[in-house]
């Protein structure tokens, strides 16, 4: 019986499912208790947590705009997103969209916009069924499709401050929040406002800001010189007018001769005026791919800085060198295959002990050197504030002010430029110098030509191979087998330690990488393929003594006599580079009167003239 009323269930069951509508029809009745057959499937609906749906007839929600296709929903979908983006939390980064989360310290962490991050923001805006006000409900697809638009309409975001700051035009924003103009979030510290900038700074302003610079935060700190001094003026100013300078910003170079000189308290209380909280540092990475590595992390959560502190060994990166001169910086994400692009907006701020930099991260680089002239410098004992740090976060408001009425003196004046410049960072040159000679700091840029000497252990290495090289082969073109035995018991390469044959590939890439660079009076050139011997098709160079071909067109007169056309080209190419003229009066060159060859000097240019024949003899 039991199993006879459950067969009879079963069957009703049946039945009322297909007991509603024309006669002889399968069509399918409604059922109140149950979602309609037609209804579109909402699993993959957006649906509000705090709204949960309720089963009945009063769940069932229409698609309002069934008919419309997938870019009109999608459109649709980000009108609402902009709409309620406000004050705005997700931005476009660099080259990607983002979104900005605060951070237990007060500061912001930006995660990519994934589906669902995107989804997590759309529930909130939607109706209990997933829908927006314009009935379009958001499925799974129509996001994915708003992240696949080439062109995402969310405000683009180059850095977050936590103090006030100049915009390109020169105006100074106090409004908390995203600025559109200058495309900045600021975010200052719970409590913190800075008294009143005046458009029209009198002396008595600038003179109370000097004080507190100079005779209050610098005071202690023994510079070397006055070109140290006023970088390091420099580097405090920098983060207020970031936005002024569209270009590249120069590494800032702490150093001294020995720990406890004061190089990290130095960089903590000049970057703490911007940031509001201790900048944490990071050590210098060993290899290219880590320097890489944490470039990428750092820079995808737009610091206003990167700080390495005590550089150890020699700051030799060219990751570092990329990116301190790019407007953007890309790389591969970490644990994926993606490529992330970030603005580069962050001040790059060094700590070492007499750190080695090679040239090209000389030339980059704004050094910023203390020397107390004493053997144990971390037991000095009289000092201006004790706790200098703690000083400064108490008087950060004034010390603030201070550096903003520096730059409105500037401004005030209309924007004078700086009178020095640095290849590669010309606008940074013209805003702090113009600023630093408003205000009669002197000495900026004054210490560029001690830096790159001191950089040059790398070409000194260079220089000594050279010299070998010269006194061994002189002109002779050679191949990597025979400088091998020159370089293999040196320092200059770094060759490995694989076999010889990689070594001598390694040798291969340095020479290639030298080529056409001179030092002393000989320059590296390419002297093409071998033509015989073992090595036949193998790349070969050739050292140029610079100083004696150029006496050699001017001076020995035997281009005819000897017939040989190669040799005065490439007399005439060296000269050439020498930034000389070379006029030849005839085309064959055998027909040159030799013994009317002479060299005049034209101003600043070397010009020599070589006349045509004299038809006469």
């Amino acid at each position: 019986m039991k199993k006879l009323r459950n067969h009879r269930m079963k069957s009703q069951q049946k039945k009322s499912r297909f007991s509603v509508g024309p006669k002889g029809s399968n069509a399918p009745a409604p059922n109140p208790s149950g979602p309609q057959a037609n209804e579109p499937n909402r699993s993959n609906a957006l649906v509000d947590c705090n709204h949960p749906v309720t089963a009945g007839a009063e769940d069932v929600v229409a698609d309002l705009t069934a008919n419309l296709g997938l870019a009109q929903k999608t459109s649709q979908a980000w009108a609402a997103v902009q709409e309620h983006n406000d004050p705005p939390t997700l931005f476009i980064f660099g080259e990607r969209p983002v979104r900005m989360d605060p951070t237990s310290d007060g500061g912001f962490r930006f995660p990519s916009l994934t589906p669902v991050l995107l989804r997590n923001f759309i529930s909130k805006i939607v109706s209990g069924h997933g829908t927006l006000q314009t009935g379009v409900r958001i499925t799974q697809e129509v996001i994915k499709n708003m992240l696949a638009e080439p062109i995402i309409p969310l405000p683009h975001l180059k850095r977050v401050v936590a103090c006030p700051t100049f915009g390109a035009e020169g105006t100074l924003n106090v409004r908390h929040g995203y600025c559109n103009r200058s495309q900045t979030f600021y975010k200052p510290a719970p409590g913190f406002s800075v008294p009143p900038v005046p458009e029209q700074p009198s002396m008595a302003d600038i003179d109370r800001a000097h004080q507190f610079i100079f005779g209050e935060l610098l005071y202690d700190f023994p510079f070397s010189s006055d070109a140290e001094k006023a970088h390091a003026v420099a580097l405090l100013l920098l983060p207020f007018v970031r936005d002024m300078i569209t270009g590249p910003t120069p590494i800032h170079l702490i150093e001294a001769p020995q720990a406890g000189t004061g190089k990290t308290l130095l960089a903590q209380v000049l970057m703490y005026l911007a940031a509001g909280v201790q900048v944490p540092g990071m050590t210098a990475p060993r290899t290219e791919d880590e320097w890489r590595k944490r470039i990428t992390s750092s820079l995808r959560n737009a610091p206003a800085f990167v700080f390495i502190d005590n550089v150890s060994y020699g700051l030799d990166s060219s990751a570092l060198s990329a990116a301190t001169t790019l407007p953007n910086w890309s790389d591969r994400i970490l644990g994926g295959s993606n490529m992330a692009s970030t603005t580069v907006r962050c001040v790059w701020v060094v700590t070492g002990n007499n750190p080695t930099v090679t040239h090209e991260v000389a030339r980059r680089t704004c050094r910023i050197r203390i020397d107390s002239m004493s053997e144990r410098p971390w037991g000095r004992e009289e000092f201006r504030h004790k706790d200098l740090l703690g000083w400064v976060r108490s008087e950060r408001s004034e010390l603030v002010w201070s550096a903003l009425v520096m730059i409105q003196a500037w401004i005030a004046q209309g924007f004078p430029d700086g009178k020095k410049t640095l290849g590669g960072f010309e606008e940074w040159a013209r805003v702090m110098g113009g600023i630093l000679d408003v205000n009669g700091i002197t000495g900026f840029l004054g210490n560029m030509d001690d830096l790159f000497e001191l950089s040059n252990s790398e070409s000194a290495g260079y220089s000594e191979l050279v010299e070998v090289w010269w006194e061994r082969y002189q002109e002779r073109p050679v191949g990597v087998k025979d400088l091998f035995d020159i370089v293999q018991d040196r320092d200059t390469f770094d060759l490995g330690d694989g076999t010889v044959r990689s070594q001598k590939t390694r040798l291969g890439g340095y020479l290639q990488k030298l080529r056409d660079q001179r030092f002393g009076p000989y320059r590296i050139e390419m002297a093409g393929k071998s033509t015989s011997g073992a090595n036949k098709n193998a790349q070969t160079y050739r050292l140029h003594d610079m100083t004696r071909s150029a006496e050699g067109v001017g001076n020995q007169g035997n281009l005819g006599n000897q017939g040989n056309v190669g040799e005065a080209e490439r007399m005439v190419d060296a000269l050439e580079s020498e930034r000389a003229n070379v006029l030849l009066g005839s085309e064959d060159i055998h027909d040159i009167d030799h013994n009317r060859a002479f060299q005049s000097l034209d101003g600043d240019r070397s010009t020599v003239t070589v006349p045509a024949r004299n038809e006469s003899n």
